[in-house]
């Protein structure tokens, strides 16, 4: 049970596996060894806030949201104008290079659950970012594979571990070859056609 007196979020409870080959852990930073799309999945959400999830590094207005998240068991209809992600709803992030840190900011917004609906409260990082937010350990990062990881974060206090989260998502890398690699790959496939080529014509 978290601190605001909500057990888990749901979906939650099979993904708190541990052993994965990336660095883990409370405030860990999220990167990919390897080149690759990212898709982030929503696993769970609950608590007394509605959430705005993003894609930024700093403190400011709302940009462009990955998600609005809301508490399914007594959700908001909207979050400020947005229509809130269901359980297992994914978006593609994009293309990221190998060792790119993918840094997430989640704005509080007081519902009907907690405050005045619509009004904006604090907002919290993970990773390099997370030294502004007003506690360390807001989030916890479980990478299960070198390809996928577990974020669980808490929105109000800290420090948290998974079955204290308000939010949960999964994000999965499908890698895709960087052009440097991609251009040694097609070289080396040249050379082998070339070569395949003269042992032909010396056999004719």
């Amino acid at each position: 049970m978290d601190a605001e007196g909500n057990a888990g979020v749901g979906g939650g409870a099979s993904h708190r596996r541990r052993g994965g080959d990336r660095p883990g852990g409370p405030g860990s930073p999220i990167t990919f060894a390897t080149a690759g799309v990212v898709t982030l999945t929503l696993e769970g959400s609950s608590g007394g806030y509605d959430h705005i999830l993003e894609m930024a590094s700093t403190t400011g207005p709302i940009g462009t949201p990955v998600m609005a998240l809301t508490d399914w068991s007594d959700p908001s209809a909207l979050v400020l104008s947005y229509t809130p992600a269901a359980l297992g709803d994914s978006v593609v992030l994009g293309s990221f290079s190998a060792g790119d840190e993918l840094i997430f900011r989640l704005t509080n917004v007081e519902s009907h659950r907690l405050g005045t609906p619509g009004t904006l409260a604090d907002q919290t990082f993970t990773g390099t970012s997370s030294p502004l937010n007003p506690a360390p350990d807001y989030t916890y990062v479980d990478f299960t594979s070198p390809t996928t990881a577990y974020v669980y974060w808490g929105d109000l206090f800290s420090p948290v571990a998974p079955g204290g989260e308000d939010v949960i998502f999964s994000l999965e890398l499908t890698p895709v070859p960087e052009p440097q690699a991609l251009v040694m790959v097609l070289t080396g496939l040249g050379l082998v056609g070339w070569v395949g080529r003269r042992r032909h014509a010396r056999l004719d």
